[in-house]
């Protein structure tokens, strides 16, 4: 996307092209739909075969890494990484890769994951009585403890260029 909005053209399926050309911002609409409906794994192998052997260094890059199987490693953890560790990395990747920070930034970044492995808010379970009625199983259960599934567990991440990739 960000080097369509550049200017460069890039080879690809219409289904693709329309996405890629599509205003993230926009809300989903029924045209939206028809071309999701369209696009399979066929449209994304093809462009990441073609984009390969683009000029563009990031995305020729990646689209090699996810054709041959050298993917990012990913580093979970309890705390945020240390912003020290993610710069060091980051500094690694520009320097043998000859890429600006920006470019780089496509191969070394970190986050948050976020899981609520029960979220009585929003997906109750039911279940069904032998009296016929239904019954949440929160409020059924008493051997349940529920509202421990439902704390959310954060972890972060940090993902990078394995050795021998970067």
């Amino acid at each position: 996307r960000y080097l369509i909005k550049q200017g460069q053209e890039l080879s690809c399926s219409a289904p693709l092209t329309y996405f890629l050309n599509r205003d993230a911002e926009a809300g989903f609409t029924s045209e939206d739909l028809e071309a999701f409906a369209r696009l399979d794994d066929v449209d994304l192998l093809a462009a990441l075969k073609e984009w390969e052997g683009i000029e563009d260094p990031v995305l020729s890059s990646l689209c090699d890494m996810l054709l041959n199987r050298k993917l990012l490693a990913i580093k979970i953890m309890d705390e945020p990484p240390a912003p020290e560790k993610t710069r060091k990395k980051l500094e690694k990747v520009m320097q043998r890769r000859e890429l600006s920070e920006e470019e780089a930034a496509y191969f070394v970044f970190s986050g948050e994951l976020v899981n609520r492995a029960y979220d009585m808010g929003r997906q109750n379970i039911n279940i069904l009585a032998k009296g016929g009625s239904v019954r949440d199983v929160a409020s059924t259960s008493d051997q349940l403890n529920l509202k421990v599934l439902s704390e959310p567990v954060v972890k972060y991440y940090l993902c990078y260029p394995k050795k021998g990739v970067t």
